[in-house]
Parts: structure tokens; C-alpha cells; sequence
């Protein structure tokens, strides 16, 4: 009897990770839609995905890729290909920035901080 189990319960693993998977998947959708509407709403950037080395977009998108980093199961190279098709790298460097500036750059720093109060607060 306890080998019929086993067995059931090996069978079941598939079923039991994709539907893992689908939660992890939603779950990263509604947290990236969240940090995409509190980035937008605090800094006033309309589209931090636009292909523009502009301060205000870049700022955006690299306190953008930190919130993703920090708050989803997404690798590095998911980020960048949903932040306007960047490398891992980039968004590796771009996390780093982040925390540099957060800590250097007061105006930097009250941006980053707004955004992540919106985040906590809505």
C-alpha cells in the first residue's frame, strides 16, 4: 500500500510544479504591473522602456530594475529583456548605481525612497 502512494505522489510532482510555476509566474506579473505603476506615478516618466539614455528615463529604469530585482524571482535577463531588452549586466550594473546613489545623492536618494514608500503604501 505505502508503494501505491509513492508512486501517486511521483506521478503528481509534474502537476503539482507547473501549477507551482503558474502561481510564481502571476504573482511576478502583479509585482512587476506594481513597480511599473510606482515608478510612472513618482518620477513623472511616462515610458522607461524607450530606448533613450536621457537622466530622468534612465534613473527611472535603473530604480526600475532594482525594485524587480529586489521584489520578483525573475533573473537578471528577464528583467532586462522586459526593461527594454537589456543584458543581465546591465541590470546588474544598474542595481549597483541604485544603491550607490541611494546612499551619495540626495536627491537620488529621496526619489528612491518615494518610490518605495508608494510601493509599500498602495
Amino acid at each position: 500500500m505505502k508503494n501505491n502512494g509513492i508512486k501517486a505522489s511521483i506521478y503528481a510532482m509534474p502537476d503539482l510544479l507547473l501549477q507551482n510555476r503558474e502561481l510564481k509566474v502571476k504573482v511576478s506579473q502583479k509585482t512587476t504591473d506594481e513597480i511599473d505603476r510606482a515608478v510612472t506615478h513618482v518620477l513623472g516618466v511616462s515610458d522607461f522602456r524607450e530606448k533613450t539614455r536621457k537622466r530622468e528615463v534612465v534613473e527611472a529604469r535603473q530604480i526600475a530594475m532594482y525594485f524587480y530585482k529586489k521584489r520578483t524571482r525573475l533573473s537578471l535577463a528577464q528583467i532586462g529583456m522586459q526593461l527594454g531588452n537589456k543584458d543581465h549586466a546591465t541590470v546588474l550594473h544598474a542595481c549597483k548605481t541604485v544603491k550607490n546613489l541611494s546612499e551619495s545623492d540626495k536627491d537620488f536618494a529621496t526619489k528612491f525612497e518615494d518610490v518605495q514608500e508608494y510601493l509599500k503604501n498602495n
